[in-house]
């Protein structure tokens, strides 16, 4: 799964989660570099996780990070920036400055 608003991700970052994939676990995610959790908008999803998906959305809970924290999963180190997202005006706003300036 893959968020829509990960403007930074790169093939290098695909990569690496498609590289350190475990299919014998529920998920492989990336860390957040802001609160050390797992991520689960830029992780592959196992087919073993439909049934804890399932079962927590029929209880009413929508969390996916809650999810992968529940499950037996590959958690990788945080890839730099590529991971930030946006998601208010002001962030799109600073992210477009950030990519038009130059390195």
């Amino acid at each position: 799964m893959i968020a829509c608003d990960l403007p930074l991700l790169d093939e290098a970052t695909l990569r690496t989660l498609i590289a350190a994939r475990d299919p014998s676990k529920d998920a492989t995610a990336f860390t957040s570099r802001f609160d050390d959790l797992p991520e689960p908008l830029c992780a592959l999803w196992e087919p073993s996780s439909h049934a804890l998906l399932t079962q927590r959305h029929e209880a009413g809970s929508y969390c996916p990070r809650k999810a992968l924290m529940q499950s037996n999963i590959t958690l990788l180190p945080a890839p730099g920036d590529a991971l930030d997202n946006i998601n208010t005006p002001e962030e799109f706003e600073q992210m477009q400055r950030q990519l038009e300036s130059p390195p």
